[in-house]
């Protein structure tokens, strides 16, 4: 396309309430010869009097301008169509993708720097597109301080108003603004979250396993899910199970789908669990600690016991990395052990007392009463372990809440009987 019989379009770099503005390359200029921009009055706005000559103003006022702080003017003209004024380019990153790399450095900026993003954002938020609101929250969820609530807000609204119209940038919207820790508009949560479940299979059809996998976690971080009714949770399993998005998943996203379908109350279907097992087996050798410790939890959540085969698979695995378990995986894998009726071998318990005796003194209240109540759920019952649990659980008494002391009352009476 060509403008003014000069210019050739390159692309269009935004738009406002009077213009837009454009990139263009001035025709039969050197191949590296700089692009300039023309901004233009919107059609609609040229019978506009008021708007013309403001747009006249601001062409001859710049028009006399000139330091090398300020965008210099080349031209203004116009055509039986709309007005133009042309002007330097200057290239820049967009302000939210400087505070996305600023996130992703994990550099603090000041406090003046970011009210100045804030006020400036506040006022272009209705021009901002999705991929800009993503940014920004991801952004905020790694900054100190938290987001200005006006801004928060505008966001918030801008964000509803896009998605609406459907985009495959609405899984990272959802999922960094779950991230920025702000409380969010819950019927905007429910709205994201039910476009997200209505469309997820177009996600998980473009291997987009990130977007999959972040958008189950977001769910466990909203109050009750975002409340989906039993049809959408219906398009979400039925989008992992019917595209066999699993298979690509890398282990961690694997790991935590699981473990989301299990936080958040919802035992996959009979073919997307046979998926996840599927899944599970072939990587068995290569999962972290962690990832191995989650999937033993979340099967445990979702009181399914898998294939004995995938049982001793995640004991044998979790036997090769005792020592990398934290207090809390020690108490977790222990419960979830006990909870799925699963008695591990004699090595493998002894493995993982050796590891508890170790790091008891950093187990919280909840941790020590689980491990009580599993080691003698699986009958792991050593003299030297259980006076240290006694030892351990009596100096936290008042860390403990009532479920909590029923698990380490229940524990100890069992072990006094087995004494007996």
């Amino acid at each position: 396309m060509v403008i003014g019989d000069k210019y050739e379009l390159i692309k269009e770099l935004g738009a406002g309430g009077m213009g837009e503005v454009l990139l263009c390359k001035v025709r039969d200029s050197a191949h590296d010869a700089p692009p300039v921009v023309l901004k233009r009055v919107l059609k609609s706005k040229k019978s506009d009097q008021d708007v013309v000559a403001k747009f006249a103003d601001e062409a001859q006022l710049m028009s006399r301008l000139s330091h090398p702080n300020i965008v210099q003017t080349i031209e203004y003209f116009e055509d039986a169509d709309t007005l133009y004024l042309v002007l330097e380019h200057v290239h820049g990153e967009e302000l939210s993708q400087l505070a996305w790399s600023f996130a992703r450095l994990r550099f603090q900026p000041g406090p003046d720097w970011q009210m100045a993003f804030e006020e400036h954002a506040l006022r272009c938020a209705f021009r901002f597109n999705l991929l800009h609101i993503s940014k920004t929250f991801f952004a905020f969820s790694r900054f100190r301080d938290p987001m200005a609530p006006d801004l928060w807000l505008a966001l918030q609204r801008r964000a509803r108003a896009l998605a609406v119209r459907g985009s495959d940038l609405v899984a990272s919207v959802f999922t960094n603004m779950v991230k920025t820790r702000l409380r969010a508009d819950p019927v905007l949560v429910k709205e994201l979250a039910g476009l997200l479940a209505r469309d997820l299979e177009a996600v998980c059809r473009s291997r987009d396993t990130m977007a999959a996998s972040n958008f189950l976690w977001a769910l466990t971080q909203v109050p009750r899910g975002a409340d989906l009714a039993a049809e959408q949770w219906a398009q979400i399993d039925g989008a992992f199970e019917g595209t066999g998005v699993l298979e690509s998943m890398r282990d961690q996203e694997l790991c935590i789908s699981l473990w989301a379908f299990a936080r958040l109350g919802q035992l996959p279907s009979p073919g997307l669990l046979r998926q996840f097992e599927a899944c599970v087996l072939d990587r068995v050798g290569s999962l972290s600690a962690t990832d191995l410790v989650t999937v033993v939890h979340a099967y445990a959540t979702l009181e399914h016991a898998p294939s004995p085969e995938l049982l001793e698979a995640l004991e044998r695995g979790v036997g090769r990395q005792t020592r990398k378990l934290s207090p809390r995986q020690v108490a977790n894998v222990l419960w979830g052990w006990a909870k799925l009726g699963h008695q591990p071998r004699r090595q493998a318990l002894e493995s993982l007392s050796a590891r508890a005796l170790e790091t008891l003194g950093k187990f919280s209240g909840q941790n020590l009463s689980n491990t009580a109540w599993a080691f003698v759920s699986v009958r792991q019952m050593d003299e030297v372990l259980i006076a240290t649990l006694a030892r351990a659980a009596e100096r936290r008494l008042t860390d403990f809440d009532q479920q909590n002391l029923a698990n380490v009352a229940w524990a100890f009476a069992t072990m006094v009987r087995c004494d007996e």
